[in-house]
């Protein structure tokens, strides 16, 4: 579609033909506004759903929202005809703009050509563009979608670059003799910005050039009230200077540039990518105009983040607020083989950079700071003191006055700065991660392997050091296919030596931190190497280490001080992937085998008492007594609620825990396996059970133990039984049932029959399963065990439903309701209840069956088994019932909180879930279909 305009400046507006468009919802135009700010530059959809979804968590349908908004955008800009303005690749979302089209671009094209023109010496022509430019304004940029902080910060540079062309306007302005002009536009600016000395001098040149001394010298007198009032501090020298010859009457010159101060600031990161978020604000910190002491703002994250390179960005952004100079110095309180700076060291070289002669810089630490304070008292200067050691180091060095900024970078978080904004970094997003990779390598490399170049980000950690040694060592191999580097990063033991080049390493960045430890909190940092987990816990790290909990989790938040840990829970410590290779090199140089050994074995055995214990609450019996007896206690677990919340924490660490175990001997493995499996279960866990059960598997044939392998295969197919692999889950069982059967295992052999009967059940075969289901009945009945009568009986009743034969179905559910109230089989009572609410449905009774469904649902909250599969199978099951009724609103609201539970538990893809939501009386989801 041609003859489009985009518009920006003010509230976003789109045209064709001079007819504007509706760009639809709030979001739509936001997303507009991200693919405007980066035009014609593809945007990854990643870095588009962080920026839509900035302020709360990014919900499990973004990616299909994103590509609705694109959508309607397309039909939008189309307006009934083909066209090209906004293409989909592999490398993100690309809207193309034409020139001329945005007129933010277009004011940015008149300003420098204004400017070049006044630098030609041609006054009125650079008037005449500077004017077409600032035309251009209809509000404030991206009026009302500033909220997203990317779309802030391009308003921010965007208002910056406003002021800036205001003032030049007036300069050339003052030149041609237009007091007239000036006095009305100056008075306006300085009534909106009483901070901007500039327009006020400027003002007052105008007025004192008309003739209007008075006025000149009343408009001084407001602009130092509100510097006093708000900041405390008087006006700056050249403020000054035009007050005094005003008073004087003497010839004023138009001031057309600052006069030189200290400019230390290293050049900012040409690539610099990312932190959109951190950087708005940091800005605003910077920039406020309502402090009462200098703004402090400490950047704070581990080695190879980006602190420095983030502080010398922003440092630059709002340098134009700091007239009176900015100040760099490097404290070398993270430099490898550099002794920190001691603060009368920095004083000493921050004076003279203010212009102190060396003889006259004091020589105590708290002399030489208020020499600091005094000097800096009446002016706007920034300070960047990069590579803090620690808050000490870092307080004698401040500015008291308002007019002052401070950006501090340091590996520790320095909390006890007065009155500072703390900034900790994270790794970067994925898309901005992916953008700076393609920046560094160019965007023709990254796009010809697009699944190499995200492998290298992926194995960087998207730690930004990390993905600039990739990008240099790339750089300085034009052979190398991106996909060679992948490859020799996807070794872990060698990651950490690949990630060097020149003078720059991954493994050098993190040595001043680890250094810096104590020998105990050195210790806990390599000993947690020897883990593969994604964090670990304060009972877990005292049993690694063998200290009390207490002492470990005081030496963890030391860590995390430190910057070598990261605490997202309480409780909770984990770190990331680089530094966890890191320690793995530090534990395997540093401590022995057999301490090594020892830790390992510690943790193991915590995790197996745990485990036991859960399962004991859960199935309210013991696991399996295979393998070692644990040589600690675990976690006191007393409640179903307390085995589900510990699953919770570790499901993602137990796969890694039971590889470990597999490293030290198959015992440990098949016992741990066995006892997950029930916890596992209860949670919903699939995933991890069949990874955990393959595990054990692997484990068990190298005892030659008979009990072993059948414990181990049981497992590995009631996991696969759950996911769906019934032929797997079917294999597997039968190899169990033998090796029971060789021991004369009659426990083994009742639950190996058990589960080949579900695997039958589940693919149909239903006489087949009732036959299997009743050969394990009899044995469980000879062993006299009522609780797993009554379980079974539940199996065989729900195989009676599915064969249609629910009068059968309803007399073995009610033999197993009696058997769980009379064992208090809290989860049993649940179970059987719900199936006899099926029953009351499926033979037309949908009103009792609501009923018996809201019992069953009381019975999982007296079960402590809330948030489970259970319970979201009986909020299904209710709103089939009400369906049944034609209770729509019901229904639908029962649903909802079935599909709630299962998304939580990540076991509903997302098209289901939209097909559930847009339905009426949907068909359940896969994973309730299982246990139908």
């Amino acid at each position: 579609m041609a003859g489009m305009a985009f518009s920006v400046l003010g509230q976003m507006e789109v045209t064709a033909h001079g007819d504007p468009i509706d760009i639809g919802s709030r979001k739509q135009r936001m997303l507009l506004g991200l693919l405007l700010r980066s035009a014609n530059r593809p945007v990854p959809s990643s870095q588009l759903i962080d920026a839509l979804w900035w302020d709360g968590e990014t919900p499990s349908s973004s990616g299909a929202n994103l590509r609705v908004y694109v959508h309607n955008l397309r039909r939008a800009f189309e307006a009934g005809k083909p066209d090209e303005r906004l293409t989909s690749g592999r490398h993100g979302y690309l809207l193309t703009v034409r020139p001329g089209e945005l007129d933010s671009g277009r004011f940015e094209e008149l300003v420098t050509q204004g400017r070049k023109a006044a630098e030609e010496g041609d006054p009125e022509r650079a008037s005449s563009l500077l004017g077409q430019g600032l035309g251009l304004w209809r509000d404030a940029a991206y009026a009302g979608l500033t909220d997203c902080p990317p779309l802030a910060e391009e308003a921010a540079r965007l208002e910056e670059l406003r002021l800036s062309a205001l003032h030049d306007r007036l300069v050339v302005d003052l030149t041609l003799g237009r007091h007239a002009d000036v006095i009305t536009t100056a008075r306006g600016l300085v009534a909106e910005h009483p901070m901007r000395e500039r327009f006020t001098e400027q003002l007052m040149l105008a007025l004192y050039r008309s003739g209007r001394q008075a006025e000149a010298l009343e408009a001084y007198q407001q602009t130092r009230q509100a510097l006093v009032d708000e900041l405390g501090i008087e006006p700056g020298p050249e403020l000054r200077r035009v007050h005094q010859a005003v008073l004087r009457g003497a010839p004023i010159p138009v001031r057309t540039e600052q006069p030189a101060g200290p400019a230390e600031l290293p050049a900012d990161v040409e690539t610099f990518t990312g932190r959109s978020a951190e950087i708005v604000r940091l800005r605003a910190a910077l920039t406020a105009a309502d402090r009462r002491s200098a703004a402090v703002c400490a950047i704070a994250g581990p080695g190879g983040i980006g602190k420095s390179a983030l502080a010398v960005h922003v440092a630059h952004q709002v340098a134009g607020q700091y007239d009176d100079g900015q100040l760099y110095i490097d404290l070398n309180g993270s430099t490898p083989g550099v002794k920190a700076l001691e603060p009368i060291e920095a004083l000493s070289r921050m004076l003279r950079s203010l212009g102190v002669e060396g003889s006259a810089v004091p020589i105590g630490t708290d002399e030489a700071a208020a020499r600091l304070r005094t000097l800096t008292q009446h002016k706007r200067m920034l300070f960047v003191l990069d590579n803090a050691a620690d808050a000490a180091q870092v307080r004698p060095l401040l500015p008291a006055r308002p007019g002052c900024g401070v950006l501090v970078t340091s590996r520790k978080l320095l909390t006890t700065l007065d009155a500072a904004v703390h900034e900790r970094l994270e790794v970067l997003p994925d898309g901005d991660s992916h953008a700076l990779l393609r920046r560094l390598l160019g965007p023709d490399r990254v796009d010809a392997e697009p699944e190499a170049a995200a492998e290298v980000v992926r194995r960087c950690g998207r730690l930004p050091l990390a993905i600039r040694i990739a990008a240099a060592r790339l750089t300085s191999r034009p052979g190398w296919e991106i996909r060679t580097l992948a490859d020799r990063l996807a070794t872990e033991q060698n990651r950490l030596s690949e990630l060097e080049v020149d003078d720059r390493a991954v493994r050098t960045s993190f040595m001043p931190s680890y250094r810096a430890l104590d020998y105990p909190t050195a210790r806990m940092f390599r000993l947690t190497g020897a883990l593969d987990t994604t964090d670990i816990g304060v009972p877990a790290a005292a049993a690694l280490a063998g200290l009390p909990d207490q002492q470990a989790e005081t030496l963890l938040d030391q860590l995390t001080d430190a910057q070598l840990m990261e605490t997202r829970a309480p409780g909770r410590y984990g770190m990331h992937d680089l530094l966890r290779l890191f320690a793995r090199e530090r534990v395997n140089e540093e401590e022995t085998e057999p301490e090594v050994r020892q830790a390992v074995e510690r943790v193991l055995h915590w995790y197996l008492s745990t485990a036991r214990t859960a399962t004991q609450v859960i199935a309210q019996r013991q696991s399996l007594s295979l393998g070692p007896e644990p040589m600690l206690p675990g976690l006191a677990i007393e409640s179903v609620d307390d085995a589900c919340a510990w699953i919770d924490t570790e499901a993602r660490n137990l796969p890694a825990i039971v590889a470990r175990a597999s490293c030290t001997g198959p015992e440990l493995t098949v016992a741990l396996a066995a006892a997950l499996y029930a916890p596992l279960d209860v949670r919903g866990r699939f995933r991890e059970q069949v990874v955990i059960g393959q595990l054990a598997v692997e484990a068990c044939d190298a005892t030659g133990d008979l009990r072993y392998r059948a414990a181990a295969h049981a497992n590995l197919g009631g996991a696969h039984n759950r996911v769906g692999n019934l032929e797997e889950s079917i294999y597997h069982a039968e190899i169990a049932l033998a090796a029971s059967r060789k021991v004369g295992d009659q426990r083994g052999e009742s639950s190996q029959l058990n589960l080949l009967a579900l695997s039958h059940r589940l693919a149909g075969r239903f006489e087949e399963a009732i036959s299997l289901f009743r050969q394990a009945l009899k044995l469980v009945r000879r062993q006299g065990n009522r609780l797993i009568e009554g379980i079974m009986l539940t199996n065989l009743g729900t195989t009676y439903q599915k064969a249609d034969r629910l009068g059968e179905a309803f007399e073995v559910h009610t033999e197993s309701l009696a058997i769980a109230e009379e064992v208090g089989n809290a989860t049993g009572i649940a179970v059987a209840l719900g199936h006899l609410a099926d029953i009351d449905r499926l033979a037309g009774s949908p009103a009792d069956a609501v009923k018996r469904y809201r019992a069953a649902l009381d019975a999982d909250s007296a079960a402590g088994t809330l948030e489970t599969p259970l319970e979201a199978e009986h909020w299904w099951g209710l709103g089939q019932a009400y369906w049944d009724l034609g209770e729509r609103e019901q229904a639908r609201d029962a649903q909802g909180k079935c599909v709630a539970i299962l998304d939580r538990l990540d076991l509903i893809s997302g098209n289901e879930r939209r097909t559930i939501e847009t339905s009426d009386n949907p068909e359940p989801p896969e994973s309730i279909r299982r246990t139908m």
